[in-house]
Formats: structure tokens, C-alpha cells, sequence
């Protein structure tokens, strides 16, 4: 009896061990997930955060005085990236960086709806149809499973360097989200520097 009661004391501990971990990496990926996929409030409050401190000169952005806490609290070492990117393509005249911040493509046309990436300061965005919102889910859900995230694979996501914690779970999310407002006329997605994403139907 005392031996089995010994049994059944290592078997739970023995339990509690491997299932302890998993519980806390899963709730530490949610969390981060949680911070990359809020609502458009939270994303359009930080953008009218960090927007004072954008300038742009020579068509080039850069920030201006930010405050420690303001760069620490919203991630602008990865705006700075972005910045960087967008830098580049204006030096090449692919893009123009105008002085109220906003972008012009210079590679397509200006009647362009859907298909692309819109370029804006604090990320981007795009229409999607019904039927180029199935195919994302499906590539999202295939990162999701194991898949690679394809880089330069900017048709369903843009070169945005922010995502932090669980790839897979991110974008497990992200193809959850786009099903669930897709009412058959597709969706309208928006990210911003630092992964956070919001879905809106159309």
C-alpha cells in the first residue's frame, strides 16, 4: 500500500513537471501575441503617440527628441527599421516621402486597390478580396503548422520586422482574425512597425 501510494506521488510529480512548462510558454506566447494583435484603438493611440516625433527632411523620415520612456514604450528601435527601409526606397525613387508624412508609390498605379501593400510611416496596409483573403489564411495557417515564413513574401504580409514571441501563434491569430471578418467581400488589414494588426471587414 505504501508503495503504491509512493507510485502515485512521483506519477503526479513526475506530471506536474512536464506540464508546468508548457503552461507557462504557452501563456508567455499569449501574452505576446495578445500585445501584437490588439485592437485598432490601441494601434491608432500609439500611432498618434509616436507621430510629434516623426519629421521628415530631404524626403528621408527620421525622429525628432523622442523621450526615453515614449521610444522604451512603443518599440521605435523598430520604427527605426522601418524607417530605414522606407529610407531606402525613396533614396532609389521607388517611393516618395512627402512632408505631411504621407507616401506615394511610385511603382504602381495610382487607381490600385487591392493586391498591394500601401506604404504609410507607421506601416501599412491593403485591401484584400474574398478570394486573396482565403489565400492568406491558408499561408498564415501554414506558418502556423511548421511552415517557413517565406521573406520577400510581402503579397500576404508585409516587411515589417516586429513580431516577437510565438511566430506561430501570431499568425495563427492573425489567420483566425481575417476568417472571422471576412463576410465574403473580403477585409481590410492594417500593420504597424512593431506587428500589431488590425482587421476590419469591408
Amino acid at each position: 500500500m505504501k508503495l503504491k501510494n509512493t507510485a502515485i506521488i512521483l506519477t503526479g510529480v513526475l506530471a506536474l513537471t512536464a506540464v508546468a512548462p508548457i503552461a507557462a510558454s504557452a501563456e508567455s506566447s499569449t501574452g505576446q501575441i495578445t500585445q501584437n494583435s490588439s485592437s485598432s484603438v490601441t494601434q491608432k493611440s500609439a500611432v498618434e503617440a509616436v507621430k510629434p516625433y516623426v519629421q521628415v527632411k530631404d524626403g528621408v523620415l527620421s525622429l525628432k527628441e523622442v523621450p526615453e520612456s515614449i521610444y522604451n514604450q512603443y518599440n521605435l528601435s523598430d520604427l527605426q527599421k522601418h524607417f530605414d527601409e522606407l529610407n531606402e526606397l525613396s533614396k532609389s525613387g521607388k517611393i516618395t516621402v512627402n512632408s505631411d508624412l504621407s507616401i506615394k508609390d511610385n511603382t504602381i498605379s495610382l487607381n490600385a486597390e487591392y493586391g498591394s501593400w500601401t506604404y504609410h510611416w507607421w506601416g501599412y496596409d491593403r485591401k484584400f478580396t474574398d478570394y486573396q483573403t482565403k489565400q492568406a489564411i491558408d499561408y498564415y495557417n501554414t506558418v502556423a503548422g511548421g511552415g517557413t515564413l517565406i521573406s520577400g513574401a510581402t503579397a500576404w504580409y508585409p516587411p515589417v520586422s516586429g513580431i516577437s514571441g510565438s511566430v506561430a501563434g501570431y499568425f495563427a491569430l492573425f489567420a483566425a482574425r481575417m476568417s472571422a471578418n471576412n463576410n465574403g467581400n473580403g477585409v481590410y488589414v492594417s500593420v504597424s512597425w512593431a506587428a500589431v494588426f488590425d482587421v476590419e471587414p469591408l
